[in-house]
């Protein structure tokens, strides 16, 4: 009985004494358990491994190369001892590299004897020494078996886990690794290997599989990309796919062919080799295992693996053969390709049901598809055929003859390319074929008569036309055979060349509605295998019975019926035998499958006898122990009984206090949810105010495109000095002075008549509306009740390059006037500006932030409060004037700043350097200067403005007027 893998590796690890190296003289394999479980020596395998040696070495410092061995515990302490060294130094020797040299006399080795004799020839006599793995005499047997069994690399590796390793050392770039693995194949696989290597999609195919050795550990694959999915498929978890790692070898081994869903036997083998964890061995959770066992159960096809590949790829070898031959000449790139390219599709798109019955697909199909349909039908009617097509043979069965070579078949060749002609294939080759049938069917009959009547030394014409005439070209053998229940295949007969005895259900089985259409498997037949390997490779149709119309008769045997070999008499006996041979031979795969059967219902008692006996010991041992454990539970239950009384008390205490913190908590998340809903109606009440914000800021664009029209319009009305003679229905059209919402900022038009004290004239800012520059302003102080801010403003380019050296030389004057502690800086919309550099301020600036204040902070936060309200208010206040009074204020306005400009030109260059952002000096005004307002229409799109702003632009319009008269 095997040990389970804790107590194996925690034995093992035990017992294990360490690495050093051995004199192959002192090497043994006579111990008793290794003559009972080791192979005998391969005389084969020792060549293979020396040839491998003459190559590329033994490679003794290998991991996989070193080998188990035990060893008497004094023995090993006494060379120790010798050397100066402890037994738990040397315990902690794990790696080849590190291994001690020790000249011992005798070791019992577990594994390694091929490769041991081969280096006996290889090596030299001054160089005769192995690594090995030392463990004590004293382990116990069931590790010693186990260790002997798990050794895996001393037998040949497969041609797969070869292949796979140059692969994966290509990845790697590692030329000498890859060149010790060529070594290893033999005759003319390296060729085989350079071949395929010239295929970079086959080769990327098998470059994705890398990394799941399993597959590749015994060499084969059904198809490349449905391995990946499948194996995918297997591997699904839930939401999540296993790593492929844990498909080990044994697992593919064990799994690859087998069809559970189809097949009562294979799905019972796969439950079992699950329980006895034969499969996906490292793999501890049960609901995994569970999991993988219901995937691998309800697997819609059969399971790949490479090696089914490669076996594949030798059943597709005689049809593509066949194929590359019809095609001549015409065969390009691809059979697939070259095929394609001659196909035109016919009015009708039939296929055969049997060799004399045809059945038309009445469902519409593309002429793609219909070409794949025609495509499949002749790589099917090769399959069926490949023996008189090529020289290829099926397989011969255990204890019968080797069949023999009836091809090449001219008559059959005849056929094939009759029926592609006729499914659409327009191949020259096979067109010449067609037209020469009748004189190649004269021919053959010709012979046929010279073999017959050898004695004779001419034939006439009608005892040709007689020989012609006795061939029954039009029967078909499967019309008189009731089909028999197809037996269960052993796993080597379900894939590659088809034995003898297959082959024949094979020709009754291949035609197109049997691969595609609906039918339902009762086992693992060769019907599932050939439909599975179709599916896989040209891909699958889907077809109901009702697809397809009446049988009609084709008239195009595919059979040649005539023996040139028998006499004409005797074809019907032939037939007869024919018949009996056939059913021979399924009766010989029935008891065969019987026999398979047998053997495993056999293994299956032995397995289940040795398990029950296992069992009986453990339930004998579990029953004593049952028995202990009550008289200790009862003794327990009496003292526990007085603890619970005790802790009964506490616990309700404890249970008391958390119903009371409970109803605190539910207490405290009640208000924390009326809270929420609270922060919710408020969210959707600022959204609100958000969109109305934006809508009115499109309005005020609107308005300020219009305000610019209007200005041009009164510069022209003022130029040609004929303001007085515009009229304007004041019900219609209305100039707008809304209260600020864009940022733009405007320089005072209207400078003070008395002269100034300081270097920089000091204004009320009010928004500004243009949008081509930044501005920084300069707040010294409030008016109007802290609803304005005074002071001065410099603009700032939109270019960083231009921009950055102002706002230095700005913050630096703003120091200067302020102090380093005293003045702070704020967006138009109340955001506080941490001043830290130039760039960070340059940053602040933006789309809804192109001003920005610098002032005392004491001034700054007395204008917060009006910042707050005038983005809370949901519509900006405006006052309304007509164009009339517009024009007569602008007109004024003007007059007094030419004339001020005519009085005064060092105030006018002071004017125009401040628009180019240069540094200015402040002067201070004995009087307040006048506050601008922005000039915006009132129309039928525009919301009228409050009677309180237009009476107040009324009533400065009237003092204008007093001004200019």
């Amino acid at each position: 009985m095997e040990l389970p893998d804790i107590d194996f590796a925690a034995t093992r690890s035990t017992c294990f004494r360490g690495v050093a190296r051995v004199p192959l003289h002192a090497l043994n394999f006579q111990n008793r358990l290794v003559l009972d479980k080791h192979r005998e020596l391969s005389e084969e395998n020792v060549r293979r491994l020396q040839n491998i040696y003459e190559q590329v070495g033994c490679n003794r410092l290998e991991e996989e190369n070193v080998i188990n061995a035990v060893i008497a515990d004094e023995d090993l302490v006494a060379e120790l001892s010798s050397q100066g060294k402890s037994i738990e130094d040397f315990c902690n020797l794990q790696w080849p590299q590190d291994a001690l040299d020790l000249p011992l006399e005798y070791v019992d080795c577990l594994s390694g004897m091929h490769r041991i004799e081969a280096a006996r020839r290889f090596l030299d006599e001054n160089d005769k020494w192995w690594v090995v793995r030392l463990f004590s005499h004293n382990t116990p047997k069931p590790v010693l078996a186990q260790i002997i069994e798990s050794f895996a690399n001393e037998q040949k590796p497969s041609d797969g886990e070869v292949f796979r390793k140059i692969r994966l050392y290509h990845r790697e770039n590692d030329e000498e690794a890859q060149k010790r693995w060529w070594s290893r194949l033999e005759k003319s696989k390296p060729k085989d290997l350079r071949q395929l290597l010239r295929r970079p999609t086959l080769i990327a195919g098998f470059d994705a599989l890398i990394d799941m050795p399993g597959l590749w550990a015994k060499e084969m694959a059904l198809y490349l990309d449905y391995i990946a999915k499948a194996w995918s498929k297997i591997l699904r978890c839930g939401e999540r796919t296993l790593p492929f790692s844990i498909v080990d070898a044994v697992t593919v081994q064990n799994l690859q062919l087998l069809a559970p869903a189809h097949s009562d036997m294979d799905k019972n083998l796969v439950i079992e080799l699950m329980e006895r964890r034969d499969i996906f061995s490292s793999l501890k959770s049960g609901t995994i295992r569970r999991t993988l066992t219901d995937n691998l159960c309800a697997f819609p096809g059969v399971i790949p693996s490479l090696w089914g590949f490669f076996e594949m790829l030798k059943y597709l070898e005689p049809l593509a053969e066949a194929l590359r031959h019809l095609l001549g000449k015409d065969m390009k790139r691809t059979i697939r390709s070259s095929l394609m390219g001659l196909y035109f599709a016919p009015s009708k798109i039939m296929v055969q049901t049997t060799e004399t019955q045809d059945v038309e697909i009445k469902v519409a199909l593309s002429r793609k598809q219909a070409g794949m349909i025609a495509y499949t039908e002749l790589w099917a009617f090769c399959g069926r055929y490949f023996d008189g097509l090529t020289a290829f043979t099926p397989r011969k069965e255990t204890g019968e003859p080797k069949p023999t070579v009836n091809g090449p078949n001219p008559v059959v060749w005849q056929h094939l390319a009759r029926f592609a002609v006729s499914r659409g294939f327009q191949i020259p080759h096979a067109q010449a074929l067609v037209a020469d049938e009748g004189r190649l069917r004269s021919q053959l009959a010709l012979e046929y008569l010279h073999k017959a009547r050898p004695t004779c030394p001419t034939f006439s014409d009608n005892d040709v036309r007689k020989v012609l005439d006795a061939v029954p070209v039009d029967m078909d053998i499967s019309q008189h055979q009731s089909p028999l229940p197809l037996p269960h295949l052993s796993i080597d007969r379900r894939i590659g060349r088809p034995f003898a005895g297959d082959f024949a259900e094979e020709k009754r089985l291949l035609f197109f509605p049997h691969l595609y259409g609906p039918v339902v498997f009762e086992n693992a037949s060769i019907s599932l295998m050939r439909r599975d390997l179709f599916s896989c490779i040209f891909g699958s149709f889907t077809f109901e019975t009702s697809d397809f119309e009446l049988v009609t008769n084709s008239g195009k045997p595919a059979q040649d019926r005539m023996d040139i070999d028998t006499p004409s008499e005797v074809l019907g006996s032939d037939t007869r035998l024919t018949d009996l041979e056939s059913r021979c031979s399924r009766l010989q795969q029935e008891y065969q499958s019987l026999l398979s059967q047998h053997d495993t219902l056999v293994r299956k008692y032995e397995i289940e006898h040795s398990k029950t006996e296992g069992l009986e010991i453990e339930n004998l041992e579990l029953q004593a122990k049952c028995r202990d454990l009550t008289q200790k539970y009862s003794a327990q239950c009496e003292a526990n009984e007085l603890e619970t009384n005790t802790a009964s008390d506490e616990i309700r205490k404890d249970l008391d206090n958390l119903q009371n913190r409970h109803h605190h908590l539910e207490d405290a998340y009640n208000r924390v949810v009326l809270e929420h809903k609270d922060c919710d109606a408020t969210k959707k009440q600022l959204s609100s105010l958000a969109r109305q914000w934006k809508a009115q800021g499109d309005k005020n664009l609107e308005l300020n495109s219009t305000c610019a029209r209007l200005k041009r319009e009164l510069e022209e009305a003022l130029a040609n000095r004929k303001f007085e003679a515009a009229t304007v229905d004041r019900g219609k059209l209305l100039i707008v002075v809304p209260e600020p919402i864009e940022a733009t900022t405007m320089s005072a038009l209207e400078d003070s008549d008395t002269t100034p004290t300081i270097d920089q004239p000091l204004y009320s800012w009010v928004p500004r509306t243009d949008q081509s520059s930044y501005e920084m302003f300069f707040a010294y102080c409030t008016a109007n009740g802290g609803s304005a801010l005074q002071g001065w403003g410099s603009l700032i380019s939109m270019q960083a390059e231009s921009a950055l050296p102002r706002i230095e030389q700005l913050l630096h004057q703003a120091e200067m006037e302020f102090g380093s502690d005293q003045y702070g800086a704020m967006t138009i919309l109340g955001k506080i500006i941490i001043l830290t550099s130039a760039e960070y301020v340059f940053q602040c600036f933006g789309p809804t932030h192109q001003t920005i204040f610098i002032g005392p902070n004491s001034v700054l936060s007395a204008y917060v409060p009006v910042i707050e309200r005038r983005a809370s208010s949901s519509q900006t206040g405006s006052s309304v004037m007509t164009i009339i009074d517009a024009a007569a204020q602008a007109t004024s306005k003007a007059l007094v700043k030419r004339q001020r400009q005519e009085d005064d030109s060092e105030d006018d260059e002071i004017t125009n350097d401040r628009g180019f952002g240069k540094e200015l000096t402040r002067y201070t005004t004995k009087k307040s200067v006048p506050k601008r307002r922005i000039l915006r229409l009132q129309g039928p799109d525009v919301p009228d403005m409050n009677t309180e702003s237009r009476g107040h632009v009324d009533s400065e319009h009237s003092s204008e007027q007093q001004k200019l008269a």
